[in-house]
């Protein structure tokens, strides 16, 4: 009788244990999926930035072929919340080492910016 007594109260220490243990693994999953969340967000903010700085380079292209425009020249836009500044530099100036043209444009959405260089 006295055995049997003192082995009642394991079992609740032994419930308490695995709730603790499948609590513990549950909050650390959930803060490894909103972090996932969180990324995901952030990619599709690069990929706008990206694509910003992409049509600044189209159109830096477009204004020294279409238009003629000698560099060095700059020029900023912005589009749908999506902003981009562009540099076109001459061949020879500091950091051009393009043999015609040296682009740079950079790419802002939100918080996030992304950047493109061409030379050629």
């Amino acid at each position: 009788m006295l055995f049997t007594k003192s082995k009642k109260g394991i079992s609740i220490y032994l419930v308490i244990i695995m709730l603790s243990l499948l609590s513990g693994i549950a909050f650390g999953l959930s803060f490894l999926v909103v972090k996932k969340i969180i990324q995901t967000r952030e990619i599709g903010q690069s990929v706008k930035a990206f694509f910003g700085a992409d049509t600044g380079i189209e159109e830096a292209m477009y204004k020294l072929y279409k238009q003629r425009q000698e560099p060095p020249f700059s020029f900023s836009d912005s589009l749908d919340g999506v902003s981009y500044s562009v540099l076109a530099n001459p061949p020879g100036s500091e950091g051009c080492n393009g043999s015609y043209y040296c682009l740079k444009s950079v790419g802002t959405f939100k918080n996030t910016s992304r950047a493109i260089e061409a030379s050629f």
